[in-house]
């Protein structure tokens, strides 16, 4: 059966270059995806962006909103960025069919979703980490106090409800779906949309002094960073010849042109994913990656052995065996990075995923898509060494009890949740 196209709305940020990507792939389908990034950020990701006054104007609002001032010189501008998102809101809708959110964030805080469903919009939400992932899990909590955890716990849960509430589809990541109380689309299923075109070098690659390893964290601490350089520095003491490349919060294209220049790239420490975004494009490359983490194929949802990017896979602890690997095998280092780069083209292209997105816009999403968060057993959050990620759920839990999980609808998990703190579910 024909289906009418229908009218797409992205936004309303970039995270990683995500929506640019997919917005291009519903472009090579011939189909309408406008994409609206209203923030400010800096990494100068590669898309096409609808320009017009009102969204210059909210983007320049956005960034005086959210400046380093303090609370009583930020309300005025916070005031009139959030009339201007409800202009901008009012203007799209007799323009689009599909809204299709990411990172938790829609024109109103989501309180605008019952106006788009009252007037039959659909609505698609994808969570990219940590919008959705308990607070008490993310390394960055793990130096606040728990009353800031707390309120920022219970102000990602009731978003995360609000979002159930109203959303037609929601697209997460088994291990970061601790707050559904619904099923949701797997988001590796769907894939991250991988489409940008790759920069001219600015120069000759030039001989290396060893294999070239890029390392590209956006935050040091929950990359693992400290123990990725004790490991380069223990290979090399080992007579390994390694040319070892860090770069940081610098322009995406930058990190394009370090890809095209390096053997391998090693992601992060403490993953909950396979293949985040750097790792995807360095599969652009044919460049391999090395990602650790303590998720197992288990915690990843149901999917098949096609549908599992191919990396190097490793627990924190492993990780100096792993570069080793990487380093010494140059047919395996190069067999892996052909095969990342063929799940790319097969699996993750911006118009393969498009063409998934679609089937969500069709109601036509097979029932091996989705997950049901009820099954959900993953413990470690991101960016945390195991003892850590004790220590911090063992404060957390200790003065603000169980129910600071929100998690009174998955009383299994909150089991699970005590045991961990008691030294249980170790991985290596």
């Amino acid at each position: 059966m024909a289906h009418k196209k229908p009218r797409i709305l992205i936004g309303l940020c970039e995270i990683a270059g995500y929506n640019g990507s997919l917005q291009s792939g519903f472009e090579a389908l011939g189909v309408r995806a406008d994409f609206y990034d209203l923030s400010c950020h800096a990494f100068a990701y590669q898309g096409t962006r609808v320009e017009n006054p009102l969204v210059s104007l909210i983007r320049r609002l956005d960034g005086m909103a959210n400046s380093n001032r303090g609370a009583a010189a930020r309300f005025p501008w916070l005031v009139l960025y959030y009339f201007c998102t409800a202009l901008l809101c009012l203007w799209t809708l007799p323009r689009y069919d599909s809204y299709i959110f990411t990172f938790g964030r829609s024109f109103l805080r989501c309180y605008d979703l019952p106006l788009l469903k009252f007037l039959g919009k659909q609505v698609i939400f994808i969570y990219l980490g940590s919008d959705s992932r308990p607070p008490y899990l993310n390394r960055k909590s793990h130096e606040l106090d728990v009353t800031a955890i707390w309120r920022q716990t219970r102000a990602v849960k009731l978003c995360v409800r609000r979002v159930e509430r109203w959303a037609d589809y929601i697209v997460n990541h088994p291990p970061t779906s601790h707050f559904h109380e619904r099923k949701v689309v797997q988001f590796m299923k769907m894939g991250i949309p991988t489409w940008f075109a790759p920069p001219p070098p600015s120069s000759a690659p030039g001989a290396s002094e060893g294999v070239r390893i890029l390392h590209a964290p956006s935050h040091s601490e929950g990359k693992g960073t400290d123990r990725i350089r004790e490991a380069i520095a223990n290979l090399r003491k080992k007579g390994h010849r390694i040319d070892y490349v860090e770069i940081t919060n610098r322009p995406n294209a930058e990190v394009l042109h370090e890809l095209e220049r390096c053997d391998f790239v090693v992601d992060e420490l403490y993953s909950d994913t396979l293949m985040a975004r750097f790792a995807s494009e360095a599969a652009f490359f044919g460049k391999p990656a090395v990602v650790g983490g303590y998720a197992q194929e288990k915690d990843l949802g149901t999917l098949t052995a096609l549908e599992i990017p191919p990396v190097h896979h490793c627990s924190p602890a492993q990780i100096e065996a792993a570069i080793e690997k990487l380093v010494v095998d140059e047919a395996y280092r190069t067999d892996l990075g052909r095969r990342a780069k063929e799940f790319l083209g097969r699996q993750w292209s911006s118009r393969v995923v498009a063409e998934r997105f679609l089937r969500l816009i069709n109601n036509e999403a097979p029932t091996e898509w989705f997950f049901d968060p009820a099954e959900l057993r993953y413990l470690y959050g991101w960016g945390m060494p195991d003892e850590l990620a004790r220590q911090s759920l063992r404060r957390y839990l200790s003065q603000g009890g169980e129910a600071a999980l929100c998690l009174d609808d998955k009383p299994e998990l909150v089991r699970r949740f005590r045991e961990f703190v008691d030294g249980g579910d170790r991985r290596c």
